[in-house]
């Protein structure tokens, strides 16, 4: 029995460099799993943010086409300018026939109004009938455009009367008899908050800080040219200079394109998907809080070091339940060796006497 206490001690340091292994194993696969699920879930956000940005700059490339369509009805429309020359050259009657027309369209495709304006942009004609000042704001790029006969989209701009924000699409009407001249233009005059703010401001995923921001480059700034989720009344108004370029939507006025990382216009870290919005001045950028990104990693990884925690303590537990065993085993070995020995030890005999035989 002299040998059973190396084999103990033998057994007794295998468990402990069992247990020093599962205490350097454990962690180690803790991390990894984190690891795992970080570049995981950071693949998942970023794929999601950049069908996104692509569902919407598609969206509004058709959107643009279907508005710049819609006022193609009246270019190259003998009957409407055979209207139009009358009503400007003072037929009364002509009036009432544009008004019903342009009302009809202004109904079924619903625009914010429909306009008239004549050759030098004075409005002739407004459907509904509001009050308007005289003459409507087109930009010259606009106008050597029109003047050339292509229909064109006004880009946003606030209007000085109302201060509200509109896009227009403006299409020429041109006096064949006069080489092709420009005699009017009809304007449809769109409101943003009807369809346009909505689409952007919508998000197919439930998310708290997740944001679609729309800008265009002007001059040395991206202008902001939708509303924000956490500044309202930026519309128009808010600007980022290009030198800010930590910021994803002057990288996307840069040209930058893709999966980017940065702050907004809070300060905050995001990650942004970004892209241009094709035949348009217009850049989209999908964007998400970094920090929401990162809060299931932050609570896997809680997870997995409560796991790794549990797992330790058990192995710590059955190994002390093992060196437990083995100490009260070897004791009562001990106790019972004293015993062993007394009954291995052999027992002598008296010595009878011969018997005296008489004499």
């Amino acid at each position: 029995m002299k040998s059973s206490d190396p084999i103990q001690r033998r057994g007794k340091f295998a468990l402990f460099v069992l247990f020093g292994l599962l205490a350097c194993l454990v962690p180690l696969a803790a991390a990894g799993y984190v690891r795992w699920f970080e570049r995981n879930h950071r693949l998942e956000v970023e794929t999601q943010l950049t069908a996104v940005v692509d569902l919407k700059a598609s969206e509004l490339t058709r959107w643009r086409a279907e508005r710049l369509g819609d006022a193609g009805v009246f270019s190259a429309n003998p009957a409407f300018t055979r209207l139009v020359r009358g009503f400007l050259a003072g037929d009364a009657g002509r009036k009432a026939d544009l008004e019903a027309w342009l009302a009809r369209y202004q109904e079924a495709f619903g625009y914010d109004a429909v306009l008239l304006l004549d050759a030098g942009f004075r409005k002739r004609i407004v459907v509904p009938d509001r009050p308007e000042r005289v003459v409507s704001f087109v930009s010259p790029r606009s106008e050597k455009e029109l003047r050339a006969g292509r229909t064109v989209l006004e880009d946003f701009y606030v209007n000085d009367a109302s201060g509200r924000i509109y896009l227009k699409v403006l299409a020429p009407v041109l006096d064949e008899g006069a080489g092709n001249a420009l005699l009017a233009v009809v304007a449809l005059r769109i409101d943003p908050n009807k369809f346009l703010y909505p689409f952007l401001a919508s998000w197919p995923t439930p998310s708290v800080t997740a944001e679609t921001l729309l800008i265009r480059r002007d001059g040395a700034d991206a202008l902001y040219l939708n509303e924000l989720k956490y500044r309202k009344g930026a519309a128009l108004k808010l600007r980022m200079p290009l030198s800010r370029a930590d910021v994803p939507v002057v990288k996307a006025a840069l040209g930058e394109r893709g999966i980017v990382e940065g702050v907004d216009y809070r300060g905050v870290p995001v990650i942004a998907a970004v892209r241009p919005v094709a035949g348009s001045p217009w850049f989209l950028v999908a964007r998400v809080d970094a920090a929401e990104v990162l809060a299931p990693v932050r609570e896997r990884g809680w997870m997995a070091a409560a796991f790794a925690a549990v797992l330790l303590l058990a192995g710590a537990a059955g190994l002390g339940y093992v060196l437990r065993t083995l100490s009260a085993r070897a004791y009562r070995e001990r106790r019972r060796r004293p015993r062993r020995f007394k009954e291995a030890r052999p027992v002598s005999t008296p010595s009878r006497s011969r018997p005296r035989t008489p004499s």
